[in-house]
C-alpha cells in the first residue's frame, strides 16, 4: 500500500469503531479497534518483513500515528511497532501478535547480573499499557553497557497507573531473578538515544494528528455556533483566537511532516518536531476551549478527549523546554554561519 493508503485505512478503522465513542471518552481498552488495527497489520507497520512486522516505512509508521492521534485512540501502537518491535527484530527476537510495549529505565536503574540470572534494582515507572502489553520490551543499564530485557507481564508485579488523559501508565516492579535468555546486549544503531528519537518522532505525529483535529473542530464549531443573529467566527474576538490556533498548528504540522520526511535519525529536525508540537499542545488547547466555551468541556464532545491527550503526550519523550534546549546548543556549537543553512537543510547539497 502507498502512505495515502495506509492513512486511509487506518482512519477508515478509527472511524468505523468510534462510532459509540464510549470507550474513547472512559479511557478503557478499546479491544475493537485493537483488533481492527492488528488485523490490518498496521501496529507492525515500518518494521521489516523480515524480522515479524508488515513492512514499510518509518514514514508509514508515522501516518498511522497521525490519523490515531486525530482520533484520541488510547493504545500502545507507536510503543508496539515504532518502538518496541524494531528492538526486538534489532536483536533477532521473536515479535508478539498481540500489542506490545517499551521501557527505558533512567540511568540510575542498573541490571545486576545473580550467577546465571539478573536482577533489576528499582521498579520501572510510567510504562504504557503495561497491563495489557503480551510483552515489556525494558532497556536497562548494567555495569557494562545497555542491554535489552523481555519481561512477561505475567512474570512481574504490576500496579495499575493513569495520566491525566485515562491512558495507562503502570508501575512494574520486577520482583523475581531475571533468566539468562531474556537479557540480550543492544546491537549497534539502536540505543537510548535512537530509542528517544524515534519515541519523539511518535509522539510529534499522534500530536499532530490531534492538533489538526482540534483546529477542524474549533473551525466547524465558530462557523456554526450563532449568537446575537450572527455566527461567533464573525466576532473579531472569536476570530483572533481561531487565527492563532490554525497558525500553531500549521507550524507544529509542518514541522513535524519535516522530520517524517527527514528520518527518524534526522535529530535536528525531530526535535523541532516534538518542540513545536508540545508547545502547540498548550496554546491549541487553550485557545480551542475559549472559543468552545462550556461546550467544550462537556464529555460527550471529544475536544476535552483531544486536549487531554495532547496535555499529557507533550511531556513524553522529552519536553518542549528540554527540546528547544538542545536545539540552542546544537545551534550554538555550529556558530552563526551554519544556523541558515541547518534550518533549511542545505548543508546537505
Amino acid at each position: 500500500m502507498t502512505r495515502s493508503e495506509v492513512a486511509a485505512l487506518t482512519a477508515r478503522i478509527v472511524a468505523d469503531c468510534w462510532t459509540n465513542g464510549d470507550e474513547r471518552l472512559k479511557g478503557a481498552w478499546p479491544e475493537r479497534t485493537w483488533l481492527a488495527l492488528a488485523d490490518a497489520g498496521l501496529p507492525w507497520v515500518g518494521v521489516d518483513a523480515e524480522g515479524g512486522g508488515s513492512g514499510g516505512t518509518v514514514a508509514d509508521a508515522c501516518d498511522v500515528l497521525w490519523e490515531l492521534g486525530a482520533g484520541a485512540v488510547p493504545l500502545p501502537v507507536a510503543e508496539t511497532g515504532l518502538l518496541a518491535s524494531w528492538v526486538l527484530a534489532a536483536v533477532g527476537l521473536a515479535i508478539p501478535q498481540g500489542p506490545t510495549t517499551i521501557a527505558v529505565a533512567s540511568g540510575n536503574h542498573l541490571l545486576r547480573a545473580d550467577g546465571r540470572r539478573w536482577r533489576l534494582d528499582a521498579p520501572l515507572t510510567r510504562v504504557p499499557f503495561a497491563e495489557r502489553a503480551s510483552l515489556i520490551v525494558a532497556v536497562c543499564g548494567t555495569d557494562d553497557g545497555d542491554r535489552v530485557v523481555t519481561l512477561r507481564p505475567r512474570d512481574v508485579t504490576i500496579t495499575a497507573g493513569r495520566n491525566l488523559a485515562g491512558e495507562a501508565r503502570d508501575r512494574v516492579a520486577v520482583d523475581v531473578p531475571i533468566d539468562d535468555d531474556q537479557v540480550v546486549p543492544l546491537p549497534p544503531g539502536v540505543d537510548r538515544e535512537a530509542i528517544r528519537l524515534r519515541g519523539a518522532l511518535g509522539r510529534a505525529a499522534l500530536m499532530a494528528g490531534a492538533l489538526e483535529r482540534v483546529a477542524e473542530l474549533t473551525v466547524e464549531h465558530t462557523n456554526d455556533r450563532v449568537q446575537f443573529g450572527k455566527k461567533i467566527i464573525t466576532f473579531q474576538a472569536v476570530a483572533g483566537l481561531v487565527v492563532q490556533l490554525v497558525e500553531h498548528t500549521v507550524a507544529a504540522t509542518t514541522a513535524t511532516r519535516a522530520a517524517i520526511v527527514a528520518g527518524e535519525r534526522a535529530a535536528f529536525e525531530v526535535a523541532v518536531a516534538k518542540q513545536q508540537t508540545s508547545a502547540a499542545a498548550g496554546t491549541v488547547a487553550r485557545l480551542a476551549h475559549q472559543a468552545h466555551g462550556a461546550m467544550g468541556l462537556t464529555a460527550e464532545y471529544e475536544l476535552g478527549t483531544l486536549t487531554q491527550r495532547l496535555w499529557c503526550w507533550r511531556n513524553e519523550y522529552g519536553t518542549e523546554r528540554e527540546w528547544a534546549t538542545w536545539l540552542g546548543e546544537q545551534v550554538l556549537a555550529g556558530g552563526a554561519d551554519q544556523l541558515w543553512p541547518r534550518i533549511t537543510r542545505r548543508d546537505e547539497e
